[in-house]
């Protein structure tokens, strides 16, 4: 049979380890973003994260000089502008000028 003590140790000692695991993991999970990190988790430059803010087509929290993205925001925003050739496009946008292109065309 196991020792009382040996049990209380290999017990505190599971727990410690999935706290730290748990702690270790949390950033990634975290319910708003930096821009930087958001920019990492989509893959683009800090700049094309500023640019989406600055226009409005990407909601932001402002906490005094802080700016944070809440993942749902960003997540929304990626479906809403999928990417082509490297630059994320803005589908409707993309299609007006493509429309006006045609008839451009068809008037020659």
């Amino acid at each position: 049979m196991i020792d009382e003590f040996k049990l209380r140790a290999l017990i505190s000692d599971c727990v410690r380890v999935v706290l730290e695991e748990r702690d270790r993991d949390r950033k990634p999970d975290a319910s708003y973003l930096s821009i930087r990190d958001a920019a990492a988790v989509v893959g683009c430059s800090k700049r094309t994260i500023e640019r989406e803010i600055k226009t409005g087509r990407l909601p932001a929290v402002r906490h005094g000089r802080l700016v944070r993205i809440a993942r749902g925001d960003l997540e929304a925003w990626v479906v809403a502008n999928p990417v082509k050739r490297g630059a994320i496009v803005n589908v409707a946008e993309y299609a007006r000028r493509m429309l006006e292109r045609a008839e451009a065309k068809n008037r020659k």
